[in-house]
């Protein structure tokens, strides 16, 4: 009995570390997952004790066998499903006005989106971008290819998530706040 408890135990936390991950990777609230999937797990295991309690009363060996083994993979089952529906919904990217960059050259900067321009702090400069000057703003994979009417940049989100998915998302978010805004008409 106590050997198979840390089985369980084992198991649980692997698929805890498994969500953990995952939600960090999707840019998701990793504590806010971890307890979706304990609380999922909770529920699992009660319900494999009441299909075991259930199964105690039976003659039989089928369905007693069914019964002392479910808590295990009901429980787990729950937490699957927390990583089915954590795998489904799309990387999350915060909006922000602040963008932690890197270019094509291997250069680190900050890229500051303001109203009237696009500000670029690199260590030993900074470039000014005024809004009516961007041409185009257009994601290149990871990166986003940003033309204005005196140059040219590819820009690389070092934020979070820093995973190929979540640059991605990045880029294009970038892109869509960077993207030459068309004038009122």
């Amino acid at each position: 009995m106590l050997k198979g408890l840390f089985i369980l135990i084992f198991l649980v936390a692997i698929h805890v570390r498994w969500i953990g991950n995952l939600a960090r990777d999707r840019g998701r609230n990793i504590v806010v997952w971890i307890l979706a999937g304990l609380m999922a797990g909770g529920v699992g295991f009660r319900t494999g004790l009441y299909i075991a309690e259930r199964a105690i009363d039976t003659d039989t060996d089928s369905v007693g066998l069914f019964g002392a083994l479910a808590p295990v993979p009901i429980t787990l089952a729950g937490m699957l499903i927390v990583l089915g529906v954590l795998y489904w919904l799309p990387t999350y990217v915060q909006a922000r006005r602040e963008w932690k960059v890197s270019s094509s050259k291997g250069a680190e900067a900050t890229l500051v989106l303001e109203r009237d321009a696009i500000v670029i702090n690199w260590e030993g400069r900074t470039d000014t971008i005024e809004r009516s000057q961007v041409r185009s703003a257009v994601p290149d994979g990871e990166c986003v290819r940003v033309t204005w009417a005196t140059g040219e940049v590819l820009l690389m989100p070092m934020v979070a998530p820093q995973t190929r998915a979540g640059r991605i998302r990045q880029s294009e978010m970038l892109a869509k706040f960077i993207a030459p805004r068309d004038p009122p008409a």
